[in-house]
């Protein structure tokens, strides 16, 4: 299940996803805000994908 903030941006443009199992995605480095993720207040993981997957960002987190 994509996020509302995953079909606003442009897959082509660089974005910040959580690799916490908790699917958090931004346009805008931050922090992962969901409560009940094991990454929650962790920096967000900047990805370029261009299919949505994220593949080569969650790969970097191991």
């Amino acid at each position: 299940m994509l996020s509302s903030c995953m079909k606003r941006l442009n897959r082509f443009m660089k974005h910040y996803i959580c690799t916490g199992g908790c699917e958090g995605l931004s346009d805008k480095p931050g922090v992962c805000n969901t409560k009940t993720c094991p990454k929650h207040g962790k920096p967000l993981t900047e990805c370029d994908c261009k299919d949505g997957k994220h593949t080569t960002a969650l790969k970097k987190t191991g």
